[in-house]
């Protein structure tokens, strides 16, 4: 479910907030996710790097049966800013017994291995995090 915060809300530190603690799908469900900061390999182009991430990675991590969606994000070149990463891996799971279940199996050994093919640091060296999502609109 999403929730929206009108513009102007008071909603805030010290104000209850209309928007429930977690966000849930439609299902019911709350659905968890690991965000990675990827970064290519030294000798690798950026475009290099994302042809792999995309049309080889990708598949591979859509064979693991637990995942519930991949996202991969492109930094944008924005004048001024230098992006931290050269891309970031969002991909979700039902609960956290499917995440753990997932990292114990021969398609994520294969997921593992792929990773010297295009990335700088092995997704253990990045950072990688396990979160919730709270979806919050305005509006």
């Amino acid at each position: 479910m999403t929730h929206r915060i009108a513009p102007g809300s008071n909603a805030g530190p010290g104000n209850p907030s209309p928007v429930p603690s977690r966000a849930r799908t439609g299902r019911g469900k709350r659905l968890i996710k690991t965000v990675t900061l990827l970064t290519r390999r030294p000798d690798l182009t950026g475009e290099q790097f994302h042809d792999h991430w995309m049309n080889v990675h990708a598949p591979l991590v859509l064979a693991m049966s637990r995942v519930r969606r991949y996202v991969q994000c492109r930094p944008l070149e924005v004048p001024g800013r230098e992006a931290p990463c050269d891309g970031v891996a969002e991909v979700w799971y039902d609960n956290l017994d499917d995440f753990l279940a997932t990292v114990d199996s021969p398609e994520y050994e294969r997921l593992l291995a792929d990773e010297k093919n295009f990335m700088g640091a092995k997704t253990q060296d990045s950072v990688f995090v396990i979160v919730e999502e709270d979806e919050i609109l305005a509006g």
